[in-house]
């Protein structure tokens, strides 16, 4: 026959029961909090979240930030598909399927960029991501996608593009030298350079910008150039003499400036040649020089 526990015992086991009561109700109320949290960071994020249905593609989830991105409603945006939020663009739906069935795989997307469409037909440019969500079984069942939106930055590199393809065009068919120097190299020329340099592209990037210039003058274009692009104030305009590949020496008009380059201060410089202006200029005082010899003699 078992024995009765004691009274004592009793009110032990009861304390234990207590005990273990209160820390599953702290467990609840910290996991309560704990979701809470995470459903406060999730609506209130300054990025899109979306989760997605993997079997077809139908938008479980999205936090406020969807909602002003794209500008619908949140019951519309509720009953639409994922692929009904992307442009009909070369870089919308179609890529945006392709991606899909990638994460339908189990795979994860990183750092894609494509097109949206919000509400009022405006493309926007994002950046995705997509991590899928497995059940305990290993299968995937939903997705959770990360947009941020990269049109500014987009705008900015096309912007950034015009701006270098007006450049080039008029540096291209320009007569006169234009060259751009970073540090000690030139990093471009143009076909003035070449034509009147004696020295191709592709020669010219693997020389110092002071290689050309006349050992009488090397010296000081070296130390202008070098200090220039170290942001000192020194001339922007000067004559100096060069020699081309094939041995001669040519006078240059130069006007340089500095400016932004890929991120980084550089030169930009134009010189013309100007060596029939100074031999012309040379001959003239030549003459002078003997009409004026010749005035004094008689």
């Amino acid at each position: 026959m078992r024995k009765k526990p004691s009274y004592e015992e009793l009110q032990q086991k009861v304390k234990a029961l207590e005990k273990q009561v209160f820390e599953v109700k702290k467990s609840e109320t910290a996991l309560r909090g704990s979701e809470q949290n995470y459903r406060d960071l999730y609506e209130n994020a300054p990025i899109a979240y979306f989760s997605i249905n993997r079997n077809d593609g139908s938008i479980l989830r999205f936090n406020s930030e969807a909602v002003r991105l794209l500008g619908y409603k949140k019951e519309t945006l509720a009953q639409m598909n994922v692929l009904d939020l992307y442009a009909d663009t070369a870089h919308g739906v179609s890529k945006a399927k392709a991606l899909f069935e990638r994460f339908q795989t189990g795979e994860s997307v990183r750092h894609e960029e494509l097109q949206m469409k919000g509400l009022d037909g405006q493309l926007i440019w994002v950046n995705l991501n997509i991590e899928p969500v497995k059940s305990s079984g290993g299968d995937v069942i939903e997705s959770r996608s990360m947009v941020i939106d990269i049109s500014a930055r987009k705008q900015a590199e096309n912007s950034l593009s015009e701006s270098e393809a007006k450049f080039r065009a008029l540096a291209e068919s320009a007569p006169a030298v234009i060259i751009i120097l970073a540090g000690e190299d030139f990093i471009y020329v143009n076909p003035a350079f070449e034509s009147i340099s004696g020295f191709n592209q592709e020669e010219a990037l693997s020389m110092q910008f002071w290689d050309l210039i006349h050992p009488d003058m090397q010296e000081l274009v070296k130390e202008r150039g070098l200090a220039r692009q170290r942001g000192k104030t020194v001339p922007a305009h000067y004559e100096l003499q060069a020699i081309t590949k094939d041995g001669r020496k040519i006078w240059l008009d130069m006007a340089a400036a500095s400016i932004n380059f890929g991120g980084r201060t550089a030169t930009l410089a134009m010189a013309y040649d100007i060596t029939d202006r100074i031999k012309t200029e040379r001959a003239l005082r030549e003459k002078d020089d003997k009409l004026e010899r010749q005035a004094k003699n008689l």
